[in-house]
């Protein structure tokens, strides 16, 4: 990869980052995996949780939290 290739990368990841700050909010870390049609990009909150992740064939899709399991958990256990 040539000295220019290697700027452009570094150009779109700072656009990225900058975008992703404006779709879900400070803190968070985001991560771009893989290549191609196995690629993904994974959203974690400031607890270092995946709350949302990205791939090609499904699209964004939605992570449970630990917090939102014990919730979900809750309400089930006092319906019973």
């Amino acid at each position: 990869m040539s000295a220019r290739d290697m700027g452009n990368m570094e150009k779109i990841q700072k656009a990225d980052k900058r975008w992703l700050c404006i779709l879900f909010g400070i803190p968070y870390e985001a991560e771009y995996q893989g290549e191609g049609t196995g690629s993904a990009i994974h959203i974690y909150n400031e607890g270092g949780e995946e709350v949302l992740v990205y791939t090609q064939g499904v699209g964004w899709h939605e992570k449970e939290t630990k917090a939102e399991t014990e919730v979900h958990l809750a309400f089930k256990i006092s319906i019973l």
